[in-house]
Protein backbone atom coordinates (compact mmCIF):
# COMPACT_ATOMS: atom_id res chain seq x y z
CA UNK A 1 0.00 0.00 0.00
CA UNK A 2 1.00 3.53 -0.81
CA UNK A 3 1.85 5.88 1.52
CA UNK A 4 -0.95 8.16 2.38
CA UNK A 5 -0.04 11.38 1.64
CA UNK A 6 0.74 9.85 -2.13
CA UNK A 7 -3.29 10.18 -2.57
CA UNK A 8 -4.07 13.44 -0.86
CA UNK A 9 -6.03 14.79 -3.76
CA UNK A 10 -4.33 12.88 -6.38
CA UNK A 11 -6.90 13.04 -9.29
CA UNK A 12 -4.34 14.39 -12.21
CA UNK A 13 -4.76 12.87 -15.38
CA UNK A 14 -3.17 14.03 -18.74
CA UNK A 15 -5.97 12.48 -20.83
CA UNK A 16 -7.84 14.87 -23.17
CA UNK A 17 -6.60 16.95 -26.42
CA UNK A 18 -5.89 20.57 -25.70
CA UNK A 19 -8.26 23.35 -27.03
CA UNK A 20 -9.89 26.58 -25.70
CA UNK A 21 -13.14 26.80 -23.59
CA UNK A 22 -16.35 28.73 -25.66
CA UNK A 23 -17.18 30.14 -22.10
CA UNK A 24 -13.72 32.17 -21.90
CA UNK A 25 -11.45 31.60 -25.27
CA UNK A 26 -8.23 32.80 -24.02
CA UNK A 27 -8.21 30.06 -21.30
CA UNK A 28 -6.15 26.84 -23.04
CA UNK A 29 -7.82 24.03 -21.17
CA UNK A 30 -8.64 19.87 -21.76
CA UNK A 31 -12.05 18.92 -23.24
CA UNK A 32 -13.55 15.87 -22.28
CA UNK A 33 -15.50 13.66 -23.70
CA UNK A 34 -17.66 11.02 -22.61
CA UNK A 35 -14.95 8.17 -23.23
CA UNK A 36 -12.37 10.57 -21.51
CA UNK A 37 -14.59 11.66 -18.27
CA UNK A 38 -15.23 7.79 -17.81
CA UNK A 39 -11.28 7.02 -17.50
CA UNK A 40 -10.96 10.51 -15.25
CA UNK A 41 -13.70 8.95 -12.85
CA UNK A 42 -11.36 5.90 -13.04
CA UNK A 43 -7.70 7.70 -12.44
CA UNK A 44 -9.61 10.11 -9.31
CA UNK A 45 -10.63 6.79 -7.51
CA UNK A 46 -7.36 5.16 -7.16
CA UNK A 47 -6.22 5.07 -4.20
CA UNK A 48 -8.35 6.21 -1.60
CA UNK A 49 -7.36 8.70 0.74
CA UNK A 50 -8.93 7.10 3.55
CA UNK A 51 -7.30 4.07 3.23
CA UNK A 52 -4.13 5.19 3.57
CA UNK A 53 -4.42 8.00 6.31
CA UNK A 54 -5.79 4.56 8.57
CA UNK A 55 -2.89 3.06 7.56
CA UNK A 56 -0.76 5.69 8.47
CA UNK A 57 -2.36 6.66 11.55
CA UNK A 58 -0.43 4.67 14.10
CA UNK A 59 2.88 6.70 12.74
CA UNK A 60 2.13 10.06 12.93
CA UNK A 61 0.63 12.07 14.77
CA UNK A 62 -2.36 13.45 13.13
CA UNK A 63 -3.89 15.01 15.92
CA UNK A 64 -0.78 17.72 16.50
CA UNK A 65 -1.44 18.04 12.68
CA UNK A 66 -4.85 19.52 13.36
CA UNK A 67 -3.52 21.64 15.73
CA UNK A 68 -2.15 24.11 13.18
CA UNK A 69 -4.93 24.15 10.94
CA UNK A 70 -6.48 27.32 10.93
CA UNK A 71 -9.88 27.63 10.15
CA UNK A 72 -10.10 31.12 8.62
CA UNK A 73 -12.65 32.49 5.93
CA UNK A 74 -11.56 31.62 2.72
CA UNK A 75 -10.44 34.67 0.54
CA UNK A 76 -10.87 35.03 -3.09
CA UNK A 77 -11.81 37.70 -5.81
CA UNK A 78 -14.06 34.88 -7.21
CA UNK A 79 -11.66 33.54 -9.65
CA UNK A 80 -11.57 29.52 -10.90
CA UNK A 81 -8.29 29.59 -9.91
CA UNK A 82 -8.27 30.96 -6.59
CA UNK A 83 -10.73 29.00 -5.79
CA UNK A 84 -9.08 25.53 -7.15
CA UNK A 85 -6.21 26.69 -4.66
CA UNK A 86 -8.33 27.46 -1.74
CA UNK A 87 -10.63 23.99 -2.77
CA UNK A 88 -7.36 21.88 -2.54
CA UNK A 89 -5.74 23.14 0.66
CA UNK A 90 -9.51 22.57 2.25
CA UNK A 91 -9.67 18.97 1.22
CA UNK A 92 -6.38 17.99 2.36
CA UNK A 93 -7.39 19.83 6.11
CA UNK A 94 -10.33 17.81 5.85
CA UNK A 95 -9.01 14.74 5.25
CA UNK A 96 -6.86 15.00 8.01
CA UNK A 97 -9.35 16.56 10.30
CA UNK A 98 -11.51 13.75 9.70
CA UNK A 99 -8.81 11.11 9.99
CA UNK A 100 -7.78 12.56 13.62
CA UNK A 101 -11.27 12.44 14.62
CA UNK A 102 -11.40 16.22 14.81
CA UNK A 103 -15.11 16.20 15.16
CA UNK A 104 -15.85 20.43 15.70
CA UNK A 105 -12.62 21.10 12.70
CA UNK A 106 -13.89 18.00 10.14
CA UNK A 107 -17.18 20.11 10.30
CA UNK A 108 -15.85 23.93 10.28
CA UNK A 109 -13.30 22.63 7.42
CA UNK A 110 -16.41 20.91 5.41
CA UNK A 111 -18.29 24.09 5.67
CA UNK A 112 -15.85 26.56 4.11
CA UNK A 113 -15.36 23.54 1.16
CA UNK A 114 -19.30 23.14 0.75
CA UNK A 115 -18.71 26.92 -0.35
CA UNK A 116 -15.59 27.16 -2.09
CA UNK A 117 -17.36 24.45 -4.19
CA UNK A 118 -20.59 25.41 -4.96
CA UNK A 119 -19.26 29.03 -6.12
CA UNK A 120 -16.30 26.60 -8.27
CA UNK A 121 -19.18 25.77 -10.04
CA UNK A 122 -20.06 21.90 -8.17
CA UNK A 123 -23.48 20.32 -8.27
CA UNK A 124 -25.51 20.44 -5.70
CA UNK A 125 -26.77 16.86 -5.55
CA UNK A 126 -22.47 16.64 -5.01
CA UNK A 127 -22.53 18.46 -2.41
CA UNK A 128 -25.55 17.21 -0.55
CA UNK A 129 -23.86 14.12 -0.91
CA UNK A 130 -21.04 15.68 0.91
CA UNK A 131 -22.86 17.36 3.68
CA UNK A 132 -23.81 14.07 5.30
CA UNK A 133 -20.42 13.05 5.93
CA UNK A 134 -20.94 16.03 8.60
CA UNK A 135 -24.04 13.22 10.05
CA UNK A 136 -21.95 10.66 10.48
CA UNK A 137 -19.07 12.44 11.98
CA UNK A 138 -21.89 13.85 14.70
CA UNK A 139 -23.03 10.03 15.58
CA UNK A 140 -19.19 9.36 15.86
CA UNK A 141 -19.39 6.71 12.49
CA UNK A 142 -15.77 7.26 12.09
CA UNK A 143 -15.33 4.25 9.58
CA UNK A 144 -18.04 5.37 6.95
CA UNK A 145 -17.10 9.00 7.03
CA UNK A 146 -14.13 7.78 6.05
CA UNK A 147 -15.28 6.10 3.21
CA UNK A 148 -18.32 8.38 2.50
CA UNK A 149 -15.29 11.00 1.82
CA UNK A 150 -13.39 9.33 -0.23
CA UNK A 151 -16.43 8.53 -2.27
CA UNK A 152 -17.36 12.36 -1.83
CA UNK A 153 -13.93 13.46 -3.11
CA UNK A 154 -14.19 10.90 -6.39
CA UNK A 155 -18.04 12.39 -7.15
CA UNK A 156 -16.57 16.17 -6.45
CA UNK A 157 -13.40 16.01 -9.02
CA UNK A 158 -15.19 14.29 -11.82
CA UNK A 159 -18.36 16.55 -11.31
CA UNK A 160 -15.32 19.48 -11.58
CA UNK A 161 -13.94 18.63 -14.65
CA UNK A 162 -17.41 17.94 -16.73
CA UNK A 163 -16.85 21.17 -18.27
CA UNK A 164 -13.17 19.90 -19.99
CA UNK A 165 -10.97 22.12 -17.66
CA UNK A 166 -8.42 19.91 -16.65
CA UNK A 167 -6.04 22.31 -15.44
CA UNK A 168 -8.72 23.20 -12.84
CA UNK A 169 -8.34 19.89 -11.59
CA UNK A 170 -4.15 20.16 -11.48
CA UNK A 171 -4.24 22.98 -9.16
CA UNK A 172 -6.85 21.63 -6.95
CA UNK A 173 -4.69 18.05 -6.81
CA UNK A 174 -1.46 20.21 -7.00
CA UNK A 175 -2.43 22.37 -4.43
CA UNK A 176 -4.13 19.92 -1.67
CA UNK A 177 -1.44 17.26 -2.11
CA UNK A 178 1.72 19.68 -1.29
CA UNK A 179 -0.19 21.43 1.37
CA UNK A 180 -0.87 17.79 2.97
CA UNK A 181 2.83 16.81 2.12
CA UNK A 182 3.90 20.34 3.65
CA UNK A 183 1.50 19.57 7.08
CA UNK A 184 2.84 16.03 7.57
CA UNK A 185 6.21 17.28 6.43
CA UNK A 186 6.35 20.02 9.22
CA UNK A 187 4.73 17.30 11.93
CA UNK A 188 7.46 14.65 11.02
CA UNK A 189 10.46 17.26 11.37
CA UNK A 190 8.69 18.41 15.11
CA UNK A 191 8.97 14.57 16.22
CA UNK A 192 11.33 12.99 14.24
CA UNK A 193 11.05 8.92 13.88
CA UNK A 194 12.31 6.94 11.19
CA UNK A 195 9.29 5.15 10.73
CA UNK A 196 7.24 8.39 9.91
CA UNK A 197 9.57 9.73 7.62
CA UNK A 198 9.05 6.92 5.15
CA UNK A 199 5.78 8.22 4.63
CA UNK A 200 7.19 10.84 3.02
CA UNK A 201 9.11 8.21 -0.12
CA UNK A 202 6.96 9.76 -2.84
CA UNK A 203 9.42 10.86 -5.55
CA UNK A 204 7.68 9.39 -8.15
CA UNK A 205 4.28 10.82 -7.49
CA UNK A 206 5.98 14.60 -6.72
CA UNK A 207 7.92 14.13 -9.95
CA UNK A 208 4.87 13.29 -11.88
CA UNK A 209 3.31 16.46 -10.16
CA UNK A 210 5.81 18.57 -10.92
CA UNK A 211 5.70 17.57 -14.67
CA UNK A 212 1.49 18.35 -14.98
CA UNK A 213 2.15 22.01 -13.16
CA UNK A 214 4.62 22.51 -15.77
CA UNK A 215 2.28 22.66 -18.08
CA UNK A 216 -0.13 24.91 -16.29
CA UNK A 217 -0.88 27.89 -18.54
CA UNK A 218 0.74 31.11 -17.88
CA UNK A 219 -1.71 33.07 -15.86
CA UNK A 220 -3.59 30.59 -14.28
CA UNK A 221 -1.44 30.34 -11.10
CA UNK A 222 1.06 32.85 -9.24
CA UNK A 223 4.43 30.72 -10.61
CA UNK A 224 4.00 27.47 -11.86
CA UNK A 225 7.69 27.46 -12.86
CA UNK A 226 8.58 28.36 -9.01
CA UNK A 227 5.89 25.25 -8.32
CA UNK A 228 6.69 22.63 -10.80
CA UNK A 229 10.44 23.14 -9.16
CA UNK A 230 9.47 23.01 -5.62
CA UNK A 231 7.68 19.70 -6.63
CA UNK A 232 10.61 18.41 -8.36
CA UNK A 233 13.21 19.19 -5.08
CA UNK A 234 10.48 17.29 -3.29
CA UNK A 235 11.10 14.34 -5.33
CA UNK A 236 14.72 14.83 -5.35
CA UNK A 237 15.12 14.76 -1.39
CA UNK A 238 12.63 11.87 -0.72
CA UNK A 239 14.11 9.07 -3.32
CA UNK A 240 15.55 7.10 -1.50
CA UNK A 241 17.14 3.35 -1.35
CA UNK A 242 14.24 0.78 -0.51
CA UNK A 243 12.91 0.53 2.97
CA UNK A 244 15.39 3.80 3.90
CA UNK A 245 14.32 5.95 6.10
CA UNK A 246 14.28 10.16 4.87
CA UNK A 247 16.77 12.15 7.19
CA UNK A 248 15.97 14.80 9.55
CA UNK A 249 18.06 17.04 7.46
CA UNK A 250 16.29 16.40 4.54
CA UNK A 251 12.66 16.30 6.33
CA UNK A 252 12.98 20.07 6.84
CA UNK A 253 14.07 20.96 3.17
CA UNK A 254 10.98 18.93 2.48
CA UNK A 255 8.55 21.07 4.35
CA UNK A 256 10.34 24.16 3.30
CA UNK A 257 10.03 23.41 -0.72
CA UNK A 258 6.22 22.28 0.03
CA UNK A 259 5.74 25.37 1.97
CA UNK A 260 7.14 27.40 -1.01
CA UNK A 261 5.58 25.66 -4.03
CA UNK A 262 1.93 25.70 -2.14
CA UNK A 263 2.63 29.37 -2.49
CA UNK A 264 3.59 29.44 -5.99
CA UNK A 265 0.34 27.58 -6.97
CA UNK A 266 -1.70 30.49 -5.01
CA UNK A 267 -4.43 31.06 -8.42
CA UNK A 268 -3.93 34.00 -10.21
CA UNK A 269 -6.56 36.85 -9.70
CA UNK A 270 -9.47 37.17 -11.98
CA UNK A 271 -8.54 39.78 -14.98
CA UNK A 272 -10.62 43.35 -14.66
Amino acid sequence: MLPFTACLLLGVTSIGAEETTKSDPGKPTTALDAKDLTAARENFTIPNPGELLQAASDKIDLKAIVGNIKIDAVATDGSDSQLAHALGELLADGFICLHAKDAEKTRAVGKQLFSVGKELGADELVLAEGKKIGEMVDAGKWGEASTAADAFRTKLLVNLAKDGDLDLITMISASGWIHGFGLIANQIDAAYNEDASKQLRQSELAEHLAGRVAKLPEGRVKDASKAAAALSEIAKLTKVEKEAAISKEAIAKIAAAAKDGFAALEGAPEKK
